[in-house]
C-alpha cells in the first residue's frame, strides 16, 4: 500500500466504526484477509483500532 492511501484507509475505517460495530467488524476481516499474510503496518494499525473500540463497547 502507498504511503498516501495508508491515512485514506484509517479514515474510512473510522467511518465505519462511526457507523456500527457490525460494519467495523466486516471491514476489518476484510481487511485482514488481505493484510495478515503480509502483516502490514495498516493491518496492526487496523487491529489496534478495533481491539480499543471492542474494548470501550465491553465497558459500555
Amino acid at each position: 500500500m502507498m504511503e498516501g492511501q495508508k491515512p485514506v484507509a484509517i479514515r474510512m475505517f473510522r467511518k465505519y466504526l462511526a457507523c456500527s460495530a457490525e460494519q467495523a467488524e466486516r471491514f476489518y476481516r476484510l481487511c485482514a484477509d488481505r493484510s495478515e499474510k503480509n502483516r502490514t503496518p495498516l493491518f496492526y494499525e487496523v487491529q489496534g483500532i478495533l481491539d480499543s473500540y471492542r474494548a470501550c463497547a465491553a465497558l459500555s
